[in-house]
């Protein structure tokens, strides 16, 4: 999540992004291997790393949505 736009646009629609986000990246493991990493991704981050990563993304934003509420 990019501190920079945390306060921007209500706080159930970065829940919604985040989700969405996570998902993508949960497709793609299912579809290329959960190890495998974009062939055109110089840091060759691997679909395992961007689900840890989306998956702390989504705990925030859900954080932030159950303080508001």
């Amino acid at each position: 999540m990019n501190d920079k736009y945390i306060h921007i646009g209500r706080t159930d629609d970065h829940v919604i992004e985040e989700c969405a986000e996570l998902t993508k990246v949960l497709i793609k493991a299912k579809r290329f291997g959960i190890d495998n990493y974009n062939p055109n991704d110089p840091s060759k981050t691997t679909n395992r790393e961007k689900i840890k990563y989306e998956m702390n993304d989504v705990r925030i934003a859900i954080n932030l949505l159950e303080q508001e509420i």
